[in-house]
């Protein structure tokens, strides 16, 4: 009675809404929807983070690397493939998929097959210092 004014009761406080027990299927693809998100962004932070760390803390990989994709194409610019090719050769394998996701990271709507792998790796090094490892 103390913390209340005289005329504040308990009619006039807000009762919470009751728990709606029908089953709702809009409620259940929302969450399927949403489990799924959830699921491919810890892979996204999974793959980026396993690629950079290669990467940023490999001395000299980097300009490795680029002769790699030199003896690859004579462009500036390569494919998924041919950049999981590169890692190979340099002894490190990783998955298409976790390729696709760095590069869709890194480079927001960048082409999966006309990639320019200055910019990617530019990125990559910038973004390193960005993914927690563990939160």
């Amino acid at each position: 009675d103390a913390l209340l004014d005289e005329d504040y009761h308990n009619a006039m406080l807000k009762q919470k809404p009751r728990l709606n027990t029908q089953h709702d299927q809009d409620y259940v693809a929302k969450s399927d929807l949403k489990k799924n998100e959830r699921s491919e962004t810890s892979e996204v932070r999974r793959a980026v983070r396993a690629i950079s760390e290669v990467i940023y803390k490999k001395h000299n990989f980097q300009s490795r690397l680029f002769k790699e994709f030199g003896h690859i194409t004579h462009e500036n610019t390569v494919t998924c493939e041919q950049v999981q090719q590169a890692l190979r050769q340099l002894g490190h394998s990783f998955d298409i998929e976790d390729i696709q996701r760095t590069v869709l990271y890194v480079l927001p709507g960048a082409d999966l097959n006309c990639v320019n792998y200055i910019e990617l790796f530019k990125a990559m090094n910038a973004s390193f210092h960005d993914l927690a490892f563990h939160r």
